[in-house]
């Protein structure tokens, strides 16, 4: 079973990639490393549907199709899945952001 990438987020931090299909389900890039940049394959995250996502220096925000809001915790180098989603109060209809560095 072929997997069809419908959306592809990228972290600032260059070791977090993330992607949506079409049907909802969520993906992670596994093994990015500066000898490997583009990784080794795509692994299913499971837990939710997502329709978009946003990636910050330490979560995975993710938002249903039902306009249900997740985080995903436990994220870092040597754990890129992460922990768990969490769901966040409210709803919304769509992420924008802005980093902003000091």
């Amino acid at each position: 079973m072929s997997i069809i990438i419908h959306q592809v987020y990228v972290g600032t931090n260059g070791h977090m990639v993330w992607a949506i299909d079409n049907k909802f389900n969520v993906y992670t890039r596994v093994a990015i490393f500066p000898d490997v940049p583009i990784g080794t394959e795509w692994v299913l995250v499971s837990g939710i549907e997502a329709e978009s996502l946003a990636i910050s220096d330490s979560y995975v925000w993710a938002l249903s199709p039902k306009g249900e809001i997740f985080c995903r915790h436990g994220l870092t180098k040597a754990n890129f899945i992460g922990d768990f989603w969490r769901r966040v109060p409210g709803n919304a209809k769509m992420f924008t952001g802005k980093q902003i560095r000091n």
